[in-house]
């Protein structure tokens, strides 16, 4: 495998670990709700046939969409960090921090918001997270969660298939490159073409 392969996935390892550092300490001063509790009682309800597997759905559904409006707060900041770390300083600096680190960079004539947004939404998620935190308290909790899986499962699908095209295709392009006409490639190839 060439190294670029490795480089990408180590960048976006770490970009990743940034962000989730971030989160932990952002959650040691905004509550955030704990609902494995109530998740477990109804586990152990239905494993001792006290309710359906109906009800068993309805009242995670319940649980699940409860939780998520009152953590909405993390969620918009959660969305903000993604935006920050994977198109606002790659818009200006051609590359994310993880990038930086591993001497990789965006490649594109002129790199714009709405590539990276294109990017985003493949490798980050980020219009499943735009879309759940839109509808978490439009809908009722039974098709909020089944919009959630089916996003969820969308998305496992994109990645997915990125992940192998990127493995794959001699030119290690995944769908985030072709779809915003970008390319990921090492800091000195950007620099030996400008010369």
């Amino acid at each position: 495998m060439k190294p670029i392969i490795w480089k990408r996935a180590l960048a976006f390892l770490i970009d990743t670990l940034i962000i989730s550092l971030i989160l932990v300490i952002i959650y040691f001063f905004i509550p955030y709700h704990d609902y494995a509790n109530e998740l477990n009682k109804i586990i152990e309800s239905l494993l001792r046939d006290e309710i359906s597997v109906r009800t068993y759905f309805v009242e995670m559904a319940n649980v699940y969409q409860t939780a998520q409006q009152k953590d909405i707060l993390l969620g918009i900041i959660n969305l903000f960090l993604v935006i920050v770390f994977f198109i606002i300083v790659p818009y200006f600096k051609s590359k994310t921090i993880g990038q930086a680190i591993n001497g990789i960079k965006i490649k594109s004539k002129k790199l714009t918001i709405a590539q990276l947004f294109i990017r985003a939404i493949v490798v980050n998620s980020i219009l499943v997270t735009i879309i759940t935190l839109a509808s978490v308290n439009l809908l009722t909790p039974i098709p909020y969660m089944v919009l959630v899986f089916v996003l969820s499962i969308v998305q496992l699908v994109i990645v997915v298939k990125s992940i192998f095209m990127i493995l794959l295709n001699s030119d290690n392009r995944g769908l985030q490159d072709i779809w915003s006409n970008t390319e990921i490639v090492f800091e000195e190839e950007k620099n030996e073409k400008r010369v």
